[in-house]
């Protein structure tokens, strides 16, 4: 079964870092633990300041997969403090960061080290609430293994939350620090998973794109087939590394859960771009291969990718294993996945077919195919105080929805009803819930529970659906040239095939997988407010020409409602192809 995610060898010696200042002085108090909790080691509390900096940038990123900013974003930070029990370091108190005014600011409240000893080691957690996993008394080892992921049923997305990150304040795990005000400490964050990238041609560092060239293969799918089911937020201690400079990395892995029985799923022009690549899109755990060969006995048992694509005019798949080698060779000697690494695929020449599915091509003999590999630290810069519309919201009558109507005049957007929904024959029924509106009006017994109503104008769907109260709009287009419903509308609903919908449905924009196609009302209340929404970084314009976007809201006569680029609403015919812009529901 697959799972849906909704995303030249060289390796450098320094392993990928995030940089992080942290200044300590006396100001405003946070306390999170009792003076009772610090076994008598703890100290007068004081504030400190922790200040994320940017670091050098490797790649540019699109729109299809997480933009710089999303993967660089530190939105929550957490501190937890260890001190000597008894000969052994262990969890005394753990203090949450306050994002500070601008600057990429945290401040919080730790205890003086007494008596002037260095007596505490600070380890620093980013965008992951650590404290339901751990208690107090715990040692590292038993932190490490309490801090691991929740199962995973897809590939991991983190366009909301930002991407899990480690470290300790001083940049050395085994140096306690003496906690005294004014102090200036570093701290390099690693990221908890390590990310993989697939494209076809040749790879240029100064775009961050591949120029496909003549190789003969447009790429269609990616599988990664069997990857652990979890991550560890912090690495096992004995395979942390510090470089004399401070700069952390991973001798080994340190991988959590067991294989999944099935495959994260990256398909469609959402997760690849122009059948030529797939970046920042897919983020996989750890992976420790035991010194396994290629088509070994353990080949059907252990992570690896299989891309699909059309080669001499028909799909093919094709299994990839994680080696340093050119070809996937029987025999070839496998290399572990650690965290913090980019490893970056290019397939550089195809010549024979390959397997007919990707299920094959996994459990199949390798079959020739020319690529270069490349690990690639990973070391784009931090935002301690990322936007906090980075991801493109709508809010009506706020964020990027402040404008209802048409100056001077025309159609006016009214927010939904939250108590019900009018249905055709003029009667209240039950309030829509648009992401379940999965068919099309005129199958209802009464229009209202199941797809919406028939509207006899714009203002009357208007009047009657009203857009969701906040929304994230897609960055770019889902489709176009898409047709609303491609079968006859005689034919039964099993077999009945809605486009339009189908696209959002299928969209796996930011990692997210609960995308549907806007109501009527959300796609004006988007044109109305077109001039914020296409300022927003990453965003892709809504469109300067007469282009059109489909709605989800009907009209009569087996017609659809339409919105172009210069705020006009028709009535179309549902196998007319337009536009399709994707939203989803946030609370």
């Amino acid at each position: 079964m697959h799972m849906k995610h909704l995303h030249l060898l060289k390796i450098r010696s320094a392993a990928a870092t995030l940089y992080a200042a942290v200044l300590l002085c006396a100001c405003s108090y946070e306390r999170i633990p009792d003076d009772d909790d610090s076994g008598g080691q703890g100290g007068e509390l004081t504030t400190v300041t922790l200040k994320v900096g940017p670091a050098a940038n490797e790649q540019n990123l699109t729109s299809k997969g997480l933009s710089d900013t999303e993967e660089n974003a530190i939105y929550d930070l957490y501190t937890l403090a260890f001190q000597l029990d008894n000969g052994d370091y262990k969890l005394k108190y753990y203090a949450t960061g306050k994002p500070g005014a601008g600057g990429g600011l945290f401040s919080f409240s730790l205890r003086r080290s007494v008596s002037g000893v260095a007596d505490t080691k600070l380890l620093l957690v980013a965008n992951q609430n650590p404290y339901p996993l751990i208690n107090t008394g715990m040692t590292y080892e038993g932190v490490q293994t309490a801090l691991t992921s929740a199962k995973l049923t897809a590939g991991p997305a983190f366009a909301d939350t930002g991407i899990p990150m480690f470290g300790f304040a001083g940049d050395s795990p085994n140096e306690p620090l003496q906690i005294t005000e004014g102090m200036t400490l570093s701290a390099k964050l690693l990221r908890a998973v390590a990310r993989v990238d697939v494209g076809v041609g040749t790879y240029n560092t100064g775009t961050g794109v591949w120029d496909k060239g003549s190789v003969n293969f447009d790429l269609t799918e990616i599988y990664v087939f069997k990857p652990q089911n979890k991550y560890t937020l912090i690495p096992l201690i004995d395979n942390l590394e510090y470089a004399p400079e401070g700069t952390p990395s991973v001798t080994a892995p340190s991988p959590a859960g067991t294989a999944i029985d099935g495959s994260f799923e990256y398909t469609g022009t959402t997760a690849i771009t122009k059948n030529t690549y797939c970046k920042a899109t897919i983020y996989i755990p750890e992976v420790d291969f035991g010194n396994g060969t290629v088509y070994d006995e353990n080949h059907e048992n252990r992570m690896a990718l299989v891309i699909g694509g059309v080669y001499n005019g028909r799909t093919n798949y094709y299994r990839i294993d994680f080696t340093n080698q050119p070809t996937d060779a029987e025999g070839d000697q496998l290399q572990d996945v650690l965290r913090n690494r980019i490893y970056r695929f290019s397939i550089t020449g195809v010549s024979v077919p390959g397997y007919t599915t990707a299920e094959a091509a996994y459990g199949g003999k390798p079959v020739e195919l020319s690529f270069t590999t490349s690990i690639t630290d990973w070391v784009s810069g931090a935002k301690g105080s990322p936007d906090p519309d980075m991801l493109v919201r709508m809010d009506y009558g706020g964020v990027n929805g402040a404008i209802i109507q048409v100056t001077g005049g025309g159609l006016t957007v009214k927010e939904k009803n939250k108590d019900g929904f009018v249905a055709d024959d003029g009667n209240t029924r039950a309030v829509l819930y648009y992401n379940s509106l999965l068919g099309e009006a005129p199958d209802n017994v009464y229009n209202g529970t199941g797809n919406g109503g028939v509207y006899k104008s714009a203002q009357d769907a208007l009047n009657r659906e009203g857009p969701y109260k906040k929304l994230v709009i897609a960055p770019d287009n889902a489709g176009e040239n898409i047709v609303w419903r491609s079968t006859e509308k005689d034919a039964p609903k099993r077999d009945r095939v809605l486009d339009a919908k189908k696209v959002c449905w299928d969209y796996r924009g930011q990692g997210h997988t609960d995308w549907r196609l806007p109501r009527l009302s959300e796609l004006y209340l988007i044109w109305l407010n077109r001039a914020t929404i296409n300022q927003s970084k990453g965003f892709t314009s809504l469109g300067e020409t007469s282009v059109a976007y489909w709605s989800a809201s009907e009209a009569p006569n087996d017609k659809a409602y339409a919105v172009n680029s210069a705020g006009k609403v028709t009535q179309n015919l549902k196998t007319s192809k337009f536009m399709i812009r994707c939203v989803r529901e946030i609370k």
